[in-house]
């Protein structure tokens, strides 16, 4: 799955593109060590249901989880580059993001449970070659 959720920022954001200090002042470090993150348990982060790195740190160092429903918000979408005429709903769907809907409403939400998991932890992908991560 391409599309992940920040715990930190609290926003969608596309898998395979870093977490650059243009977008999130949060990419520039310093992050702490896998070891000291209360949410690392058995090689595992709990915040990704991913593989620890091997080298550097999380920008999700001890950031508190969220869990259940999220509602979606355009400041949610932010990062994904939703036009201004274009649902909700329809920016989810061209990411093939999972999604559901209340009823009629158009109260929109995502489980960040059910999205990708991230791929670079704490340092961009344009600083660190895909060889660095040994997974």
């Amino acid at each position: 799955m391409c599309v992940t959720y920040c715990h930190r920022r609290g926003v969608l954001y596309w898998n395979h593109a870093s977490c650059e200090s243009q977008s999130c002042d949060l990419a520039r470090g310093p992050h702490g060590r896998c070891e000291t993150c209360r949410h690392c348990e058995a090689g595992v982060c709990r915040a990704t249901n991913a593989p620890l790195p091997d080298a550097g740190g999380c920008c999700h160092w001890n950031v508190a989880l969220v869990q259940g429903r999220v509602e979606i918000t355009p400041a949610i979408l932010e990062l994904l580059g939703s036009g201004p005429e274009e649902a909700m709903d329809q920016v989810l769907e061209r990411w093939e993001v999972p999604h559901h809907q209340l009823g009629h409403l158009v109260q929109v939400w995502i489980d960040p449970d059910e999205l990708g998991v991230p791929e670079v932890y704490g340092i961009g992908t344009e600083m660190v070659g895909v060889e660095a991560w040994v997974w």
